[in-house]
């Protein structure tokens, strides 16, 4: 395969070369874009990764606050079965005492 009689001029190393240099300017281009967007694609992943944290986070509040809440729940439910019982009991000790 033999290079082209037409290309074979002075003008045509230069329009090469010109061309050439355009290539290597348009890649270092895309080089320089593509790592500004691998730095801003890392940046969004930390900011999402961030946001999820908080959002699990309150999340996990918000489910603490419930588990208190039943918890607080279930223990006047056991308490307060004692406080009936033993309230007639500590009655007569105060009236036995006074």
């Amino acid at each position: 395969m033999g290079f082209s009689s037409a290309l074979q001029g002075r003008a045509a190393h230069e329009a090469l070369l010109n061309r050439q240099e355009a290539e290597l300017k348009l890649l270092e281009t895309m080089k320089r874009c593509l790592i500004q967007k691998s730095k801003c694609d890392k940046e969004y992943a930390a900011s999402l990764a961030a946001v999820t944290q908080q959002g699990l986070k309150v999340d996990r509040s918000d489910d603490l606050q419930g588990n208190l809440n039943r918890n607080a729940l279930l223990l006047h439910d056991e308490v307060q079965p004692m406080y009936v019982d033993i309230t007639p009991w500590l009655k007569e000790i105060i009236i036995a005492n006074q």
